[in-house]
């Protein structure tokens, strides 16, 4: 019987022993090394590949951070903790929050805090003092050349954007860069307002979605009034949908919205104006640069894949919709009569226990990967264009659930992701230099 799990279910069925010593385990960004915490009378140490770092007398976990080549984590000496970047030691500090990379992995900011006092430290040099700062909040621009992140002071919370704090709200949310861009939405007793560039809009008794097109030079959210639902498009009011809810909206470079409309018990997917079916639920929708779209629907025990308007057959289940690099070409995990499958556009290849969320496609856009049992012997293994290449070590998605609770909110997905990316990156260069 061939079935898809997800990763908790994973570690049920598979199980995995993990030696006293060993606290925690990942590998580094490029997948060549593993990264460990282990344990023993002495204190806590990380070690990468055959390296050992020194012993501390503890290690947070929930807050170790991995780019490509570049590896930090808090390390307490005592009651006081460091940051240990690259085997370099900052602080002392009182506590250590969040830890974040920036996509290149070239800078490193975290959460600090000392004397009742919480700053964000950015290469080495702190910011303003305040009195939190915002969990999750740490927010890089694609470029890694400017960070955002939501701190309070004095009962108001503000966004600071390289090092300058903004305006003082009741509450913030929704952080996101737009190319050049900057915007979030700012909360002050009972109405809402979209802060862009620093200048804050109208208010609003709601703010929903809020979405940059690819090149920034859109930004688009869902407002609501009593029962009104409509989308603001570069500072225009451009649709209006009644009492439905807006949700996964996505603005192209030439300023097309595309996004699902709820009410009551049905969604549909509205393209450029044009209104789709109506379904019980639509969970996912993609969009690409590269101007296809597609997204996943289910009603009642029927789920399909729906791409560029287009119904595919049905089936049982449906999840994991990817769409590759390029952006010309998607994949979702299915199944069908008892079977899972990943479907590429239109093509059907049978998967063992593949792990919900593990899909992903290869940089050059040729090849798609996921997670996959065999129910056998128990074994977890990377199975790349169906074939069963890599075996993997299901104590990496052991220490990854104990991480859960720690995690941004639907990051674990993404984490999941980037870990079979690496691993079929190596496969591909393996399968290549052989």
């Amino acid at each position: 019987m061939r079935a898809a799990l997800p990763a908790l279910a994973v570690l049920a069925a598979f199980g995995a022993g993990c030696a006293s010593a060993l606290v925690w385990q990942t590998k580094t960004g490029d997948r060549r090394q593993w990264v460990q915490v282990l344990e023993d009378g002495k204190g806590q140490r990380v070690k990468i590949g055959a390296s050992d770092g020194p012993r501390y007398d503890g290690i947070g976990v929930d807050a170790v951070a991995v780019s490509r080549n570049h590896i930090a984590y808090p390390a307490r000496r005592g009651t006081q903790w460091l940051v240990v970047h690259d085997g370099r030691e900052m602080g002392p500090w009182s506590g250590i929050g969040e830890l974040a990379f920036s996509p290149d992995g070239a800078r490193l900011a975290f959460s600090a805090e000392r004397d009742g006092q919480w700053q964000v430290v950015v290469d080495g040099r702190a910011g303003p003092h305040f009195e939190s700062i915002f969990a999750h909040s740490l927010t890089w621009r694609t470029d890694g050349a400017s960070l955002a992140y939501a701190a309070t002071q004095a009962g108001h919370t503000h966004v600071v954007l390289d090092r300058v704090p903004g305006p003082p709200f009741d509450g913030v949310g929704r952080l996101v860069f737009g190319g050049a861009h900057f915007a979030y939405v700012g909360r002050t007793a009972n109405s809402f307002s979209l802060v862009l560039d620093g200048i804050a809009g109208l208010p609003e008794e709601r703010i929903g979605e809020l979405a940059f097109s690819p090149d920034g030079a859109h930004v688009a959210y869902a407002v609501g009034m009593a029962d009104r639902e409509r989308i603001v498009l570069d500072g225009r009011e451009v649709t209006e949908y009644g009492a439905a809810q807006i949700s996964s909206l996505h603005v192209d470079d030439g300023g097309g919205l595309t996004f699902v409309a709820s009410s009551g018990e049905s969604a549909r997917a509205v393209r450029h104006f044009d209104v789709g079916p109506a379904y019980a639920a639509i969970p996912e929708l993609v969009v690409t640069p590269a101007g296809r779209w597609a997204y996943l629907a289910s009603e009642g025990r029927v789920a399909r894949a729906v791409l560029d308007g287009v119904p595919q057959p049905a089936c049982e289940w449906a999840n994991n919709l990817v769409a590759s690099p390029d952006g010309k070409n998607f994949a979702y995990l299915a199944r069908r009569q008892g079977r899972t499958m990943v479907v590429r556009e239109g093509q059907q290849t049978l998967v063992d226990a593949a792990v919900d969320g593990s899909l992903v496609w290869s940089r050059d856009s040729r090849h798609w990967a996921c997670l996959a049992g065999d129910p056998e012997s128990r074994a977890i293994f990377v199975s790349v264009d169906g074939i069963s290449r890599r075996p993997f070590d299901v104590r990496e998605l052991v220490f990854l659930a104990e991480r859960k609770a720690a995690l941004a909110p639907g990051s674990e997905q993404r984490l999941l992701q980037e870990i079979v990316s690496g691993e079929l990156a190596l496969e591909l260069a393996s399968s290549s230099s052989r």
